[in-house]
């Protein structure tokens, strides 16, 4: 499945407590921490898109200095 019907399908799923009674705990706080790091390496790959990429010293974007 893709990054993005992942992300739906659990936003779904803990946003419903009809839903959310059907997991256990462990598999809820899973779930929950599983979408914050999507979230977050999907707003990384929209800054990395935009030219918000890691910089070095001289303006390098290279991952080292010569």
């Amino acid at each position: 499945m893709g990054q993005k019907k992942t992300r739906k399908l659990l936003k779904k799923i803990l946003s419903n407590e009809k839903k959310r009674s059907l997991y256990t705990p462990a598999e809820l706080m899973y779930m929950e921490k599983h979408l914050d790091l999507m979230l977050i390496r999907h707003e990384r790959n929209k800054q990395l898109k935009k030219g918000f990429g890691p910089v070095t010293s001289n303006g390098n974007t290279e991952n080292f200095d010569d």
